[in-house]
């Protein structure tokens, strides 16, 4: 191990004819991050685990208490699938377990991977984004041509695609108001973001969206004092504007956990999940 990360983990112990045959890894991120300002992934997350089936939890305090469980799992078995929320997968690089097979399936694929054993499980959601950009049009065109402010992770594909489809939507409504896009390449924004939104009143700015993976505490403290309404992915704190673009990713993340876990357990998905596995195109996966 090269560095030890103080934070908390939760492990889900999947057992099969005595194996442990996968493991969850949960950071506190996924119940903290939004307490008070939105319920991004929380709940849904939750509840995707809890309607699959029961599970243990075992609590570790750093990613070195982490690794040293899995590896102890390693000494007694050749296989292990390890299925991650996303701020893990930096981690797995300095996790080694010899000549053993371990398999990482990275939850809402903030990440792409160029690893064999590394899958990203995530939704495609061009046509929600590009429903999204329309609604922001209308909402500009209501609103005295108003200028819509959009932020977005850039950091995959996936997420790229994302933020040129709400382009794609806001372009094809043929409104006369601005967009205004910023693209994010960290999850804790910093000073170019910073002065993107706090330039938003000079630029006549009336509508604040934020994608999924861009909308965070940092952009959320910029943004709110600013006191222009604020859209997003199923934000629904009630001190938010009441005309906000609402859509809700609650069913989609239930999927993306449940497709996780079945793959897993036993390599399958069913074929009518709207969820799929980000597969590499060389290399062998499971």
């Amino acid at each position: 191990m090269k560095k030890t990360i103080p934070l908390f983990f939760s492990l889900f112990l999947f057992i099969s004819c005595g194996q442990i045959k996968s493991v969850v890894i949960v950071d506190t991120w996924w119940d903290e991050a939004y307490s008070g300002l939105a319920n991004l992934k929380k709940e849904a997350f939750w509840a995707g685990l809890k309607a699959f089936q029961p599970v243990s939890v075992i609590e570790m305090d750093s990613e070195e208490s982490a690794y040293n469980f899995l590896n102890s799992l390693m000494e007694k078995q050749n296989e292990l699938t390890v299925i991650l929320s996303p701020v893990f997968n930096s981690y797995t690089k300095n996790w080694v377990f010899d000549e053993k097979k371990i398999n990482y399936i990275i939850l809402n694929g903030f990440y792409d991977d160029p690893a064999d054993n590394v899958i990203a499980v995530y939704s495609s959601r061009e046509e929600v984004y590009r429903e999204a950009g329309m609604k922001a049009a209308r909402y500009s065109e209501s609103h005295s041509n108003c200028s819509v402010a959009a932020v977005f992770y850039n950091g995959t594909e996936a997420r790229r695609s994302e933020r040129d489809s709400f382009i794609q939507g806001f372009n094809e409504a043929g409104v006369s108001g601005k967009l205004l896009v910023s693209d994010q390449q960290t999850y804790a924004g910093g000073e170019k973001l910073k002065s993107f939104i706090s330039s938003a009143p000079e630029k006549d700015v009336g509508l604040f969206f934020f994608s999924a993976s861009s909308l965070n505490p940092f952009c959320f403290e910029q943004a709110q004092t600013l006191s222009i309404p604020i859209s997003g992915e199923n934000l629904n704190s009630s001190g938010l504007h009441s005309e906000l673009i609402e859509f809700s990713i609650d069913d989609d993340m239930v999927r993306i956990v449940k497709t996780a876990l079945k793959m897993g357990l036993d390599g399958e998905v069913e074929n009518d999940l709207p969820v799929f596995p980000l597969l590499k195109e060389k290399g062998i996966h499971f």
